[in-house]
């Protein structure tokens, strides 16, 4: 009985310390009501709302097309367990492949899906943040500074790497926020929750599996900032204990599935060689730190913004240094001001150094270079947990404040005018933010695949039976230098279900257009036959029989346009035979023209007449498939 009215007078004297900040005296920030709550909210609709904004100025790009296709040719199991370019990637490709067959090609159902992981990983972070540091203003900045950062920018202008990295920011974020209430209250649902964050985490994207470096942090070497510093460390580690052996378990299960479905490498991927150095480690990383992490982190600015659509502009070398010495200065402050700040400094560095390794000794790094210390996608899960350690930096937890320990060694700057620089900095540094996203949109729309993605999808829906040439998407849709057959139009629209005749012979062949819109087609002559041997007739193709059609200018293997003038009273079905094969082509009766499309190279063409009468062919014309309205 005295017992429990000695615990029960502690609690009471440990909320009263709490509501004075430990020190009897009143909170100089004491706990926000609604209103807060409202402007995390404004906040967050601020954030999604230019999120979907951003998103619809842009459409189908590059690796999108690759994750569409294969959706469309594999079996569910096949394509979830696909080892794309080296990642695994199970339940997200089970969104690709949910997302394929219930809304196929349509970019605005499909922007939908990060943007959800978005809004719920903010979610995340905010009580992550909320439990942390308490419900008090100085929450709010920490949030905007998050949600707004031009670090988001390229995933926002390419859905593939926004499925990627708005689904580890949301694990990275729960998985923290639910391991901080089993740290602090200790309850079981905590736990199993937080295990399973993050094992969806690491079914959505393999890298999920570096949450488990932040979080063995955030729960060994910094727990005062979970339960407090006067805690002894056994009892820490004991907590402790079962969630990072639970986390443990499943990264191992995890590490082994990646490995046998990567065991095989992917074709024509660079081989990687070994002359990474000390110096060139260096070198990414301070690049990586001035030219992403510290710019992302304020809001920028860049120097000159180009183009947003994948890595992030590089600042002048004066503006360098000074985001460098911010990060000295940053690093100072927690270990020299804040205590037991060196905990916040392990958990961005630790994360940084391994996810930073993962791309310098990778074969992107063999392709890129250091281009790869300026792509978002590789510094994204970093960026919120700087925006942690600031909060670490500039705030006490409540564990401390609820366990009387200052939460500086120097004495507290006066309180309205900390106050006031505190809502001006963040203010610069949100509209900071606003205005570098904006910009780098801008210059990235310039670019944009929006036009050609939409109008392709649009008419490509009416082209069922239609004589349709193939070709390469144009650059800013695919790279088809790097992608190969996937920047082929016939697959770009296989997942519509279109049954065209790709590259068929027809007397009216269609072709994409520099615009994506599918527009009557010619053959642009640059060869053709030689003379026929008939007077009035050219060539006569006879059933049964191969006539042998000589090519002035024999010309290599490329996706060669061909028209055919012909003249037959029957028609009937021909047989046209290149050096890779043969193809049949429908001839109506009458006078006419037949184009088509054939992938060979081309010194002569043989042709007979499978049924129907003879026909008549002359003036065989080779080029490139152009607008009818642009022929000659």
């Amino acid at each position: 009985m005295a017992a429990t009215t000695t615990e029960a007078a502690e609690d009471v004297h440990d909320e009263d310390q709490a509501a004075t900040g430990g020190t009897g005296r009143p909170d100089p920030s004491p706990p926000a009501g609604i209103g807060l709550t409202v402007a995390l909210l404004a906040v967050g609709v601020l954030a999604v709302a230019w999120r979907i904004d951003s998103f619809l100025q842009w459409s189908w790009f590059q690796d999108d097309w690759s994750y569409l296709e294969r959706a469309h040719e594999l079996a569910f199991w096949d394509f979830v367990t696909l080892n794309y370019n080296g990642h695994l990637m199970p339940l997200q490709f089970a969104a690709v492949w949910l997302l394929e067959r219930l809304a196929p090609l349509d970019f605005t159902v499909a922007i939908m899906v990060p943007v959800a992981l978005f809004a719920l990983g903010l979610l995340g972070w905010s009580r992550l943040l909320l439990d942390l540091f308490g419900r008090r203003w100085r929450v709010l900045p920490l949030v905007a500074i998050l949600a707004l950062s031009p670090v988001w920018v390229p995933m926002n202008l390419w859905w593939a790497a926004s499925l990627q990295s708005y689904g580890l920011f949301c694990a990275l974020g729960w998985t923290l926020a639910l391991a901080v209430r089993w740290m602090g209250e200790g309850r079981r649902r905590y736990l199993a929750l937080s295990w399973l964050a993050f094992a969806l985490g690491v079914l959505w994207w393999e890298k999920s599996l570096l949450i488990a470096v932040p979080l063995a942090v955030l729960c060994t070497v910094a727990p005062n900032a979970v339960v407090g510093p006067d805690r002894a460390l056994l009892p820490v580690l004991r907590r402790a204990a079962p969630l990072l052996g639970g986390v443990a378990v499943i990264g191992a299960l995890g590490s082994w599935a990646y490995l046998q479905a990567t065991r095989i490498p992917v074709p024509g991927q660079p081989a990687f060689s070994d002359d990474r150095t000390a110096a060139g480690a260096l070198e990414f990383v301070r690049t990586s730190l001035s030219s992403t992490i510290v710019p992302s982190t304020l809001g920028g600015p860049w120097v000159g913004i180009e183009s947003g659509q994948s890595g992030l502009p590089v600042p002048s070398s004066t503006l360098s240094w000074v985001y460098l010495q911010l990060v000295v200065v940053a690093v100072v402050w927690l270990l020299v001001v804040r205590r037991r700040g060196w905990g916040a400094v392990l958990l961005v560095a630790s994360t940084a150094v391994l996810a930073w390794g993962l791309v310098f000794f990778s074969n992107r790094y063999e392709v890129v270079g250091l281009l790869s210390a300026t792509d978002a996608r590789y510094s994204a899960e970093i960026v919120p947990l700087v925006v942690l350690a600031l909060g670490f930096a500039a705030s006490s937890t409540v564990a401390e404040r609820r366990r009387r320990l200052a939460a500086f060694r120097l004495p507290a700057p006066r309180r309205v005018p900390a106050a006031t620089a505190g809502i001006l900095a963040t203010l610069l540094v949100v509209n900071s933010a606003l205005i570098t996203s904006n910009r780098m949109v801008d210059a990235a729309s310039a670019n944009s695949p929006k036009g050609w993605s939409d109008a392709f999808t649009t008419t490509m829906r009416d082209a069922d039976g239609a004589a349709v040439a193939d070709g390469a998407a144009p650059p800013q849709v695919i790279f088809s230098a790097l992608f190969g057959r996937d920047g082929d139009l016939s697959r770009m629209s296989s997942p519509l279900g279109v049954h065209a005749r790709w590259n068929a012979f027809s007397t009216d062949l269609r072709m994409v257009d520099d615009g994506g819109h599918l527009v009557p087609a010619a053959v642009q002559r640059g060869t053709g036959s030689a003379t026929g041997p008939i007077p009035g007739c050219g060539y006569l193709v006879k059933r049964d029989e191969w006539t042998f059609v000589p090519m002035q200018t024999p010309v290599f293997a490329w996706y060669w346009g061909v028209s055919i003038p012909y003249f037959s009273q029957t028609g009937g079905t021909m047989i046209l035979e290149t050096k890779k094969g043969t193809r049949t082509i429908d001839v109506p009766p009458g006078v006419g023209t037949l184009d088509g499309v054939v992938i060979d190279e081309l010194n002569y063409l043989r042709l007979s007449m499978r049924d129907g009468g003879p026909t008549c062919v002359d003036n065989i014309s080779i080029g490139a498939v152009v607008p009818r309205d642009g022929a000659p």
